[in-house]
């Protein structure tokens, strides 16, 4: 099974959205869009919002897909 992870960083949080859950930082994909085919692209978005009590300059963002044969 393939698998997506969004380590959400300190400073915002996830928009809701049915096809992510979140915990403990880490929004798990849990939509059905992932069946591809090898070889193809697929794009999977999420939504994040910045805290209103954000003071600093950079956020970065990362993603990890793990399962994939």
């Amino acid at each position: 099974d393939i698998k997506i992870a969004d380590f959400i960083p300190t400073g915002m949080t996830l928009v809701a959205d049915a096809n992510w859950s979140v915990s403990g930082g880490i929004a798990s994909y849990v939509g059905t869009a992932l069946n591809i085919d090898a070889g193809q692209n697929k794009s999977i978005d999420i939504t994040l919002k910045v805290d209103a009590t954000f003071e600093g300059e950079t956020l970065t963002n990362t993603a990890e897909v793990s399962g994939a044969k």
